[in-house]
């Protein structure tokens, strides 16, 4: 396992600005604690701690922890990504969003076993969907060139990234990586 996570380095994304959902989902507490600190926790089991960053807009910070404030505010996810590259761009990059309440580390576990590092990424895929899950995936390296050349085409779907590149697919019960986006979704889970 320890040979998977050499060279890559995790990044949580709460850069969003949480519209659907009201209020900030990083703060939203479905194990005991915030959000951001469950899921820096359990990537903990993973990595060391100076290897976990989160992606920020500008003037958000969170305390004691690495920050990558997201150069593209308007780009959603992609643009935290590239300036996750623009970074350090010579280390894969293991990408989790926060919205992610049901993975559990022997599902972490499972995707970095599974790292294929001959591919532009290793990544969950959905039993029930027809296509991968860009939120909870290993970036490796040669994918900084991919959103370079996406940037300047003006195309940021990481669905069509994944699509048409070669990938490593992890198939999933799709329970597991269901984000949750808004109150009436949060209330259902916490059965309010």
């Amino acid at each position: 396992m320890k040979s998977k996570l050499v060279n890559i380095n995790a990044l949580i994304l709460l850069g969003g600005k949480s519209l659907r959902m009201g209020s900030d989902k990083a703060k939203l507490i479905y194990h005991k604690k915030p959000q951001q600190e469950h899921v820096f926790d359990l990537l903990c089991n993973f990595f060391p701690q100076e290897r976990i960053y989160y992606s920020v807009r500008k003037n958000q910070t969170i305390k004691n922890k690495k920050c990558i404030t997201d150069k593209y505010p308007d780009l959603g996810p992609f643009g935290g990504i590239l300036s996750a590259f623009e970074h350090d761009n010579t280390k894969a990059w293991f990408v989790i969003a926060i919205d992610l309440p049901f993975i559990e580390e022997q599902h972490l576990k499972t995707l970095f076993t599974n790292r294929d590092i001959s591919k532009i990424a290793t990544t969950f895929k959905a039993k029930d969907k027809n296509f991968p899950e860009p939120l909870i995936t290993i970036w490796e390296q040669q994918t900084y060139s991919i959103l370079l050349k996406q940037l300047i085409e003006k195309k940021y779907s990481l669905i069509s990234i994944l699509k048409n590149n070669p990938i490593k697919s992890v198939v999933i019960d799709n329970h597991f990586i269901q984000n949750i986006n808004t109150q009436q979704e949060f209330k259902k889970i916490k059965g309010n």
